[in-house]
């Protein structure tokens, strides 16, 4: 439908009467499609105020400038007012079209530090439209009450071909933060903006044509734009789930599984059956209030920090090893029993190792329960089992350490 409407507009030359029919009815097209666009933003959750003000601006603009390019259009060779509604028009044609190129950049937020200079470059433009309207530099009426492109009317065309060369480099930047097929998807939007330039600017005059293309093509821009804006944002919104997610999977300071990472896996494993070879392992580390108090809290984080590089050893491509409290970790493995007990021993050695170092009674407390030895058991089961082993380990290593209820 794009394909014909863009063939129908560039079929367009002034002084057909059949043509201007049909070219005001691409108008009304473009109009209601912005209107339409608008209403869609309008409705959009995932838009925010500051956005949804970006887009309107942008359909305002455009709309504006496809009806002073149309004003211009129709009135040509009979304007009423002796060419003055012509000249009207075309300022607010030639002073509006670059303007659209900077509202698309700025949908993106790209390119904010050279925004100041775009907008004094359209600034310029602006003065040099509205100075027109009296001298004939940009557009003029000729005896017959026909528009023609006045002398200077190539540096209208410098601004807007500077506009979409800004507009090219912003969204080739912003296309580097998504895939390449997305990167594609941006371009074909510039495309159509640089395909309206150069058809309503140069093939136009060269084939000896007025080509009505620019708004057209616009509007297709606006619209892919949108559509796109859609599918990115969507993009955008589930990597900062995925990287917030990661962030609460992990626990900072043991770099283990976090607490809330083990409340999904508890839950997973509580809707199907465990494996024979699975184990619940609860460790609880011994002294560290001592060593916080002895040493300070900033010995007693890296004490942590071991610890967790010790354990997760022990999960080490059987399982996964979760921070659940301050000093106690939990450990779900499937594992077989004898290599368990291999890595258990090497745990109670860097411990026992760490104690020596510190002159201090450092250990860890272990229980663990297999589902072999529990069948037809839950996993909560599992876990009550190896808390009540864990703490009776606990408690006699603090007897017999003189540490009872400390």
């Amino acid at each position: 439908m794009c394909v014909l409407l863009v063939w129908a507009e560039a079929a367009y030359k002034i002084g057909s009467t059949k043509t201007m029919e049909l070219y005001t009815a691409i108008v009304i097209a473009e109009v209601l499609a912005l209107a339409i666009l608008w209403a869609l933003v309008c409705g959009n959750p995932a838009c925010s105020e500051r956005q949804k003000a970006k887009f309107f601006w942008t359909y305002a603009v455009l709309s504006v400038s496809i009806l002073g390019e149309w004003l211009a259009s129709f009135l040509n060779g009979s304007d009423p007012t002796g060419g003055w509604l012509i000249r009207v028009g075309k300022l607010l044609d030639y002073s509006l079209s670059p303007l659209v190129a900077i509202l698309l950049v700025r949908q993106i937020s790209m390119l904010k530090k050279a925004e100041p200079y775009a907008f004094s470059v359209l600034g310029l433009n602006v003065l040099f439209q509205f100075v027109s309207l009296f001298t004939g530099w940009s557009y003029r009426i000729d005896a017959d009450g026909y528009y023609r492109h006045g002398v200077a009317h190539y540096a209208y065309v410098a601004v807007f071909a500077l506009a979409i060369l800004y507009a090219i480099v912003a969204y080739i930047l912003y296309g580097r933060k998504f895939q390449k097929k997305n990167l594609f998807s941006f371009l074909l939007i510039v495309c159509f903006t640089v395909l309206g330039l150069l058809a309503q600017e140069l093939i136009g005059p060269l084939l000896g044509k007025t080509l009505r293309i620019c708004g057209l093509t616009n509007t297709i821009a606006c619209i892919l734009l949108y559509v796109h804006y859609i599918g990115f944002d969507q993009q955008q919104n589930q990597r900062d789930l995925l990287n917030k997610e990661r962030l609460l999977l992990k626990d900072t300071l043991s770099d283990c599984f976090s607490r809330y990472a083990y409340d999904l896996v508890f839950e997973e494993f509580s809707k199907k059956p465990l494996p024979s070879h699975f184990v619940v392992m609860m460790v609880d580390v011994n002294g560290l209030k001592r060593i916080n108090d002895r040493f300070g809290h900033e010995h007693g984080d890296r004490f942590i920090q071991a610890a967790g590089r010790v354990l997760g050893q022990v999960a080490e491509g059987k399982g996964q090893c979760f921070r659940t409290g301050g000093d106690e970790f939990i450990l779900f493995l499937d594992i077989q029993e004898a290599e368990l007990k291999r890595r258990i021993a090497k745990v109670h050695q860097t411990f026992q190792e760490w104690g020596l170092e510190k002159k201090e009674p450092i250990s860890c407390s272990i229980g663990y329960a297999y589902a072999s030895s529990l069948p037809g058991e839950c996993l909560a089961k599992l876990i009550s089992v190896a808390d009540q082993r864990m703490y009776e380990e606990k408690k006699a290593f603090y007897e017999a350490n003189g540490l009872a209820g400390r």
